[in-house]
C-alpha cells in the first residue's frame, strides 16, 4: 500500500477527515454484522421454523383495518380476485377496524368468510393518541355500530354544553379522560381551551348516553 498516496489524500480531506473515519467504522461493523449474525441467529431461526411446521407454537395475528380497506378485501373475494385458499389464515384471530362509523352489513360480510374471528371496533383521536380511548369490546359484536366503552385506564362521559352529564339516552357530546389526553395544542392556548376542560377532552362528537340495560 502507498502510504505517501494515503497521506496525501487524508491531508486534502481537511475537515471531512472525521467523517470519513466514521464511515469506515460503520462499514466495518455493517460488514461485520451481516457476516456474524447468520451464525448467531441461525440456530434461533431453524428452531421457530420447525416449531411452526410442526404445530408446536400456537400464532395469533391481529389486523388493523378501515372501513374502506375491509370492503376492498371483501369485494376482492367476491369477485373472484382474491382465493382465500392461497392463504394462510389460521392465526387470523382478531380484527380491529374504526375511524369511522361502522356499517353492521359489513361485518355481517366479513363474518361470513371468517367466522371465527374476534371483532372490535376501536375509536380514538389525535389528541387522545389515536384508536383506544373507546372500543366496543369483542364480546359485543350484537352491539356493532355503538362506538363502546372505555377503554384500559380512560374514563368517558356523554355531556350538554355546560359539561354536565346528560341523562341515559339523551344525546350529548362524548368528553374522555386517560393517559393519553394532550397537554395543549402547539401555540394555540384559545383552541386548546376549547377542548381541554380539566382533565376531561371535549371531542365534540354526538353520543346517545348509554340506558343502564346497555351498560
Amino acid at each position: 500500500m502507498n502510504w505517501n498516496a494515503f497521506k496525501r489524500l487524508f491531508h486534502y480531506l481537511g475537515r471531512y477527515k472525521l467523517r470519513l473515519i466514521l464511515v469506515m467504522i460503520a462499514a466495518v461493523l455493517s460488514t461485520l454484522f451481516t457476516v456474524l449474525t447468520p451464525a448467531v441467529t441461525g440456530g434461533i431461526t431453524s428452531e421457530l421454523y420447525d416449531g411452526v411446521a410442526s404445530g408446536s407454537f400456537d400464532w395469533e395475528t391481529i389486523v388493523w383495518l378501515l372501513v374502506p380497506w375491509a370492503q376492498d378485501i371483501l369485494d376482492a373475494i367476491e369477485s373472484g380476485r382474491v382465493n382465500l385458499d392461497h392463504y394462510l389464515l389460521d392465526q387470523w384471530r382478531l380484527m380491529h377496524i374504526g375511524a369511522q362509523p361502522v356499517p353492521p352489513s359489513l361485518i355481517k360480510r366479513w363474518l361470513k368468510y371468517f367466522p371465527h374471528h374476534k371483532y372490535d371496533t376501536n375509536y380514538g383521536l389525535s389528541e387522545s393518541i389515536g384508536p383506544g380511548c373507546v372500543h366496543l369490546g369483542v364480546d359485543n359484536i350484537e352491539k356493532i355500530g355503538a362506538i363502546g366503552k372505555a377503554g384500559y385506564l380512560w374514563q368517558t362521559r356523554i355531556i350538554d354544553e355546560q359539561g354536565q352529564d346528560v341523562a341515559p339516552g339523551a344525546i350529548g357530546e362524548l368528553a374522555v379522560k386517560g393517559p393519553g389526553v394532550m397537554k395543549c395544542y402547539y401555540k394555540n392556548p384559545e383552541a386548546t381551551a376549547e377542548i381541554l376542560h380539566g382533565d376531561w377532552l371535549w371531542t365534540c362528537l354526538l353520543y346517545t348516553s348509554p340506558s343502564p340495560r346497555d351498560a
